[in-house]
């Protein structure tokens, strides 16, 4: 039986995105979530905690009710309502892998577990990549990533998948965007002559016409977690073989 020291019981966090739920599991804390939302499937634990609807829809009367003291979530408006009502709130959007381990090392101190946090984020270390130069080629090679399997919106200025695509030696033609999904037509798509399309569903078979495609699971591109660095390993391997 696991017993908990008055720390650790005076907590009660609800997560209000996938990749918070997996980010407090990895810093040795899931046992202190009492809700998360419908899409949290990962790790195994979590499936089995009580839903506050979908993360989109869910109301600030549906995580008052679970009576937490701590709240992890996107930025969003109910995110500012529940600080604003005296909610401890945390806002989780990693920006890069670094940012990923040094929050799954802030969560174990703010929860008291950081010997597993500590472990974790150690783990995490050994499996980094070491950023590849770009390409010495003509050209060096291009890597569009899918913000949907039908190819109408891809990502662009996310600084996390970019990370990625350059820690692999690649470029993203779309970085340069004002926007993390901007919308683009089949020409932009085409006039970008990507190289590799890389998506977390099986894409439309046009998009499949314009180049070469890469499917990863979309629990490990699409979430700024820990799981990332296993995207930018199959990534890289992809690219390796072009």
């Amino acid at each position: 039986m696991l017993v908990l020291d008055s720390a650790q019981a005076q907590h009660r966090i609800v997560t209000l995105t996938p990749h918070a739920t997996e980010m407090v599991f990895a810093a040795g804390a899931g046992h202190l979530i009492v809700a998360t939302v419908e899409s949290s499937n990962f790790p195994a634990q979590a499936r089995q905690l009580p839903k506050l609807g979908n993360g989109h829809n869910t109301s600030l009367e549906q995580v008052a009710a679970v009576q937490p003291d701590y709240v992890i979530g996107w930025p969003s408006p109910l995110m500012e309502h529940l600080l604003a009502l005296g909610f401890q709130t945390h806002l989780s959007q990693p920006k890069s892998v670094q940012g990923i381990i040094d929050e799954i090392l802030f969560l174990g101190n703010k929860f008291n577990t950081l010997d597993a946090a500590t472990k974790t984020a150690n783990e995490l270390e050994q499996q980094i990549i070491k950023p590849k130069v770009i390409q010495t080629r003509e050209k060096p090679l291009k890597v569009v990533v899918l913000a949907d399997p039908e190819g109408i919106y891809v990502i662009g200025n996310d600084p996390l998948i970019n990370e990625a695509i350059r820690t692999c030696g690649a470029i993203n033609p779309f970085a340069e965007q004002s926007t993390t999904a901007p919308k683009v037509n089949r020409e932009s798509m085409i006039s970008a002559n990507p190289d590799l399309i890389v998506t977390g569903h099986m894409p439309n078979p046009e998009i499949q016409k314009i180049a070469p495609t890469l499917v990863i699971d979309e629990d490990l591109l699409y979430r700024p977690g820990p799981r990332f660095l296993q995207a930018i390993k199959l990534l890289c391997s992809a690219l390796e073989r072009l």
